[in-house]
């Protein structure tokens, strides 16, 4: 089963230059015959938005659910990383732990890379010589 669910909406409160596009989101659940490996596939891409976040979690629960050894979140495809998806990450985690799935997040180690980068741009303020 493969779909692609684009989000819908905008955030209240958006910021005028902040990036913005396009949301794709597509789930691989591999059919529960033969001696395979079970992996379900989660890949996302774009501005997750709330509502993309949402679809995100919930097509995560359904792999959960239906009992797949592994779940990837491939999220290489992501343009930013809004903290509300560390903290869904981190529930997510704790329902894999419970399911006995194992969960791999593919891509989160560019996401924090990215955050350190632009941390340490703000911190480059340039001196008045003083």
């Amino acid at each position: 089963m493969n779909r692609c669910v684009p989000s819908a909406g905008f955030e209240p409160g958006h910021l005028p230059g902040s990036p913005r596009g396009p949301m794709t989101l597509s789930v691989t659940l591999p059919a529960e015959t033969g001696g395979g490996p079970h992996v379900a596939r989660l890949v996302v891409g774009g501005v997750l938005d709330r509502d993309g976040l949402s679809a995100l979690i919930h097509l995560a629960h359904i792999g959960l659910r239906r009992g797949y050894r592994e779940l990837v979140l491939d999220l290489h495809g992501l343009t930013d990383f809004p903290s509300a998806l560390f903290s869904e990450l981190r529930k997510l985690a704790d329902v894999a732990e419970g399911s006995r799935c194992a969960l791999r997040l593919d891509g989160l180690d560019a996401a924090v890379a990215a955050v350190i980068d632009a941390a340490g741009k703000d911190d480059d303020i340039p001196s008045d010589g003083a």
